[in-house]
């Protein structure tokens, strides 16, 4: 991915790391990595919501995780 666009490849290179998300969606190196390439391609919008999407799943995460060590959440 990276390498494909430091080569030119933006379109192509985007898309291999798309790709590579879905297959590990909580990969963090991978979710930098998209959101660079998105900013490298001057699609600062698309990278701005990704980033967005990305902080509200952790935000998400962390509350759950938080809730648990409290008690909070009932454990099925």
């Amino acid at each position: 991915g990276i390498a494909q666009i430091r080569s030119g490849e933006q379109g192509s290179g985007v898309e291999s790391l798309e790709r590579s998300l879905r297959a590990k969606p909580d990969d963090p190196d991978l979710q930098r990595a998209l959101a660079s390439a998105y900013l490298a391609t001057g699609q600062r919008p698309k990278a701005l919501a990704f980033l967005q999407q990305q902080q509200a799943q952790f935000d998400n995460t962390r509350e759950q995780r938080d809730s648990l060590s409290r008690g909070e959440l009932e454990q099925t």
